[in-house]
């Protein structure tokens, strides 16, 4: 049974999705294709419809994309975090994608923890401490 989102969930839901419609709105502009846009975020075109309408949480790699391709701003729950981009390195190989993602918060409330779980595997700890 899926999890439920929370509030904060949703609100992240939406402000991706009216940021996810308008770098969509530029990119036609400039000739890209609704297939083309999906593409770019390695999505279907049934899993970029739910990131426009706002009824999916995008995966770490959409929104990593995302950020790379269209410069779009990840806050969540009045946390940004800021991304620094690079160029995303595809290794001939093994052919996937190798992303450098750097994750800090600006704000002193919330603490950020990595953990190896495997050798190729990390946990993501976020805590978020609440005014009193």
């Amino acid at each position: 049974m899926p999890k439920k989102h929370t509030n904060e969930d949703e609100a992240f839901i939406a402000q991706f999705s009216r940021q996810l419609n308008a770098a969509y709105d530029q990119a036609r502009l400039n000739g890209t294709t609704r297939a083309q846009f999906a593409r770019s975020l390695d999505v279907g075109s049934s899993g970029l419809q739910d990131f426009f309408d706002g009824k999916s949480m995008p995966t770490v790699r959409s929104l990593a994309l995302a950020v790379h391709h269209y410069d779009i701003d990840i806050i969540y729950q009045g946390t940004q975090f800021r991304a620094c981009k690079t160029e995303l390195v595809a290794r001939e190989k093994d052919q996937q994608l190798t992303f450098p993602f750097v994750l800090s918060s600006l704000d002193p409330r919330v603490a950020l923890r990595l953990g190896a779980v495997t050798e190729n595997t990390l946990t993501l700890g976020l805590e978020i401490k609440r005014r009193a």
